[in-house]
Formats: structure tokens, C-alpha cells, sequence
């Protein structure tokens, strides 16, 4: 599956964020896992849902499993 929707290709943070939310992670659990801040990740899940036309945390989750970019909690 190609990494971008019609709003663009997502950067490698973005993709990175998106694995992170396709493990269940919360802003602030992604903030301290990149060690950003919460305000950064809800930039970058913005951005993420815009590029890939999705309303939800959940549609991103789903959208991460299908692209194969979630990691099944390994890390």
C-alpha cells in the first residue's frame, strides 16, 4: 500500500506516529515514546488524518494494519 493519501505522502515521523496509534498508544504515550511533546503528536495526527482523508483515530489504526506499518507491539 502506498504511504500517502490525497493530502500527500506521510513523512517518517508521521509513519512512525501511525504505528504508535495502531498499538492502542495515547497522545501523551506517543509523546513519551519520541520523546515530543503532546502538542507535537496532535500536529502530526492532524496532518496524518488530512494526508489520508480519515476522521478517527480508529480509521487510522485500521488504515496502519492494512499498509503493514503497524508493529504488533514489538519494539
Amino acid at each position: 500500500m502506498r504511504l500517502a493519501g490525497l493530502g500527500g505522502t506521510l513523512t517518517r515521523r508521521e509513519r512512525e506516529v501511525v504505528a504508535l496509534v495502531a498499538e492502542g498508544m495515547t497522545n501523551r504515550a506517543i509523546e513519551a515514546e519520541l520523546v515530543i511533546t503532546e502538542g507535537t503528536v496532535g500536529t502530526h495526527m492532524e496532518h496524518i488524518l488530512r494526508k489520508l482523508d480519515l476522521q478517527s483515530r480508529t480509521q487510522v489504526a485500521a488504515w496502519a494494519h492494512r499498509a503493514g506499518l503497524d508493529t504488533g507491539g514489538a519494539r
